[in-house]
């Protein structure tokens, strides 16, 4: 396969210990991988290329065989790609520790009435609450008003000053002590974190040594 002759070109056209590209989606980048990441980089001369983007993006980067892999949060077509577990995280809504939805479970119908602060179209996060409205025929032009910011720091921001509420992962709301959670009444549930890569590849020789310490 292609990626195979690459990446075997690539350990035996360089002295140091190639590169490993990867891709992670926003989330995972800016809240959930950086423990690993230093536990990869403190071992020898190994060095790394990341790329954090939304899960669109990454799977069309791992198409061209620009990454390694990607890890990445939600939806993504399981026949096409192999895969492996990362981890499970709570996926909630999120809103300032003053909001009256901080800590409770809420009917469907009261999300509407506020404002909300989502990521772009094309983002595990975003598709994710997308499916989920739609499994009680809601939409998000049902909210009051919506602001598209692709940047999870920013949204975290805006909602700790209760400019709106949110939706994503308990582990974000974890990492700061303005931000609460919120469910959406019965829909306590975790998604998967996995490692992506191409079919029948090597690439799980790589996943396994990021996984080393």
């Amino acid at each position: 396969m292609v990626y195979n002759e690459n990446r075997i070109k690539q350990e035996l056209s360089q002295k140091t210990h190639s590169p490993l590209k990867i891709g992670a989606t926003k989330t995972i980048g800016e809240y959930v991988i950086e423990d690993r990441v230093a536990d990869y980089l403190s071992a020898g001369r190994r060095t790394l290329h990341i790329t954090v983007d939304n899960t669109e993006n990454l799977l069309k980067m791992l198409d061209s065989q620009q990454l390694d892999f990607a890890i990445v949060e939600g939806i993504f077509d399981r026949t096409r790609y192999d895969y492996r577990l990362y981890s499970k995280e709570k996926y909630t809504g999120l809103c300032a520790k003053s909001h009256p939805f901080a800590g409770k479970e809420v009917e469907i119908a009261d999300i509407f009435r506020c404002n909300a602060i989502l990521r772009e179209e094309g983002s595990g996060t975003r598709a994710i609450i997308e499916r989920i409205f739609n499994e009680y025929g809601c939409g998000i032009n049902m909210f009051s008003k919506v602001v598209e910011i692709n940047n999870f720091p920013l949204i975290c921001h805006l909602v700790a000053r209760n400019m709106g509420i949110s939706f994503g992962y308990q582990c974000l709301a974890e990492k700061r002590d303005d931000l609460s959670v919120f469910y959406i009444k019965g829909h306590h549930i975790s998604y998967e974190f996995n490692y992506v890569y191409l079919k029948n590849s090597q690439a799980y020789k790589v996943v396994d040594e990021f996984n080393l310490k």
